[in-house]
């Protein structure tokens, strides 16, 4: 199954904290225990059962979202050190869950390459975003990424 499909669920989950100041673990052992909870590809429509997933896709899918939710101070700090005349305060909702995902999987993921994180976040902006979101996200995880090339974040 596509890791893509994981971040569109992950994405949605962590979204939600934006409005909801919910228990994370208990969001997570509640779907994980539910039944009927799935991960939907909305291409084609298909259903995958939560908990049918292997364990290998269980454990990206609940790193992503706690990790990004556990490390947000920094993941924001490093947002805000790299924003050329924008504030956090400005970023759209949308594109700020993205760009926390990816710079997660950026700074804590050593699985995933640095390209994929920054593609999937794209392909995500342009999915859920604006016309716009695409563009930022790029520009702003390629500055990360250079600086991340440059220094030890």
């Amino acid at each position: 199954m596509s890791r893509r499909l994981f971040r569109q669920s992950a994405f949605k989950i962590i979204f939600s904290f934006h409005f909801n100041d919910d228990d994370v673990e208990e969001i997570l052992r509640e779907i994980s225990e539910e039944p009927n909870i799935f991960l939907v590809q909305e291409e084609d429509g298909k259903q995958f059962p939560l908990l049918e997933l292997n364990e290998r896709d269980k454990r990206f899918f609940y790193e992503l979202v706690r990790g990004t939710l556990k490390n947000i101070e920094k993941i924001d700090d490093v947002i805000k050190n790299n924003l050329k005349s924008w504030t956090m305060d400005r970023i759209a909702k949308v594109d700020l869950t993205i760009l926390r995902m990816a710079i997660y999987e950026l700074l804590y993921s050593e699985d995933v390459p640095h390209s994929v994180a920054i593609n999937e976040a794209i392909e995500l902006g342009k999915e859920f975003g604006t016309d716009e979101s695409g563009s930022f996200i790029n520009g702003v995880l390629g500055r990360i990424q250079r600086q991340m090339s440059n220094t030890d974040i």
